[in-house]
């Protein structure tokens, strides 16, 4: 598939699905405005039938989110507290298997398959993943890391920004020198669905996990611990680089210098909210102006 294969008007052909994954997209950003968790719990009921309807989750697959929504609540809410610890350990068990497993019941769209983005570039495939997607929804609505239950907005989305921004300018010269992209500027016609499916269906997810879950859970193990933040900061990005190995050594070492950044920006805010900007930004400039994904030498 080529850039000149690839129209955005494709996805009306299953615009069962397309509403499926808008409703996804708007019950995520209505959590940040409603906070009653009944009105929540309607709204995810309303998300559930639609994708149900499109095909996207089977019967076998509600029981799993609906008990991994509970291990979310319970683990950040839970007033007794070893079961309160429980259910965090199955919540991250429940991540894992989110982020490593293809589970039964859950039908992730793939709206782009093996595309050239420029001839010295691996194919890429675009999948809106539904299943991890979970991991930050549940986060949102439950836990207290998230500007979604209260926080100051101004302050946690700077911070991520301008962390973003020095991401980058340590990022993309060690990618460089590395082989593992080059300058490349291109405009594409899917931009938007890529600048969706990244902030919402890769960036949520991931900053809920490896910085929400791992890196603040290390933060209190290690609250007594001389440098305990940087060192939980730098044992998240470790395992956040390592989640990245299919991509190579180098992709590994790249991630983990990222989730430094990432997690600076959890550290001095508390939200993901920061996290997901800055890793955002650092997204979208390697997409727009370098190498997508990488370059054919470099695996």
């Amino acid at each position: 598939m080529t850039l000149n294969d690839f129209s955005c008007f494709l996805l009306m052909f299953d615009r069962v699905s397309l509403a499926a994954y808008v409703m996804f997209v708007i019950m995520l950003l209505s959590f940040y405005w409603v906070k009653h968790h009944f009105l929540r719990g309607a709204i995810f009921l309303v998300f559930l039938i639609l994708a149900w309807y499109a095909g996207r989750l089977e019967w076998i697959a509600l029981p799993i989110v609906i008990v991994m929504g509970a291990t979310f609540y319970y683990g950040f809410n839970g007033q007794r507290k070893i079961r309160r610890g429980l259910c965090f350990t199955l919540a991250v068990l429940f991540s894992l298997a989110m982020l490593t497993l293809r589970l039964p019941g859950i039908e992730n769209w793939r709206v782009i398959d093996k595309m050239i983005l420029t001839p010295d570039a691996i194919p890429y495939t675009m999948y809106l993943n539904f299943d991890k997607s979970f991991i930050g929804l549940f986060f949102i609505w439950f836990s207290v890391y998230s500007l979604a239950n209260g926080g100051r907005w101004a302050k946690v989305l700077k911070k991520g920004c301008v962390t973003g921004l020095c991401a980058v300018l340590v990022l993309m010269p060690l990618s460089f020198a590395l082989g593992y992209v080059k300058f490349d500027l291109k405009i594409t016609s899917f931009f938007f669905l890529w600048a969706v499916h990244n902030l919402f269906f890769t960036c949520f997810a991931e900053e809920a996990f490896f910085r929400g879950m791992i890196q603040r859970f290390l933060q209190f193990r290690l609250q007594n611990v001389t440098y305990g933040k940087w060192i939980s900061i730098a044992l998240a990005a470790i395992l956040f680089g390592a989640a990245h190995y299919p991509g190579g050594l180098r992709y590994v070492l790249l991630a983990t210098v990222a989730g430094v950044f990432y997690g600076y920006a959890f550290m001095k805010t508390e939200k993901i909210e920061a996290s997901i900007a800055a890793h955002f930004i650092v997204n979208t400039v390697h997409f727009v102006f370098f190498t997508y994904p990488a370059l054919k030498s470099a695996m």
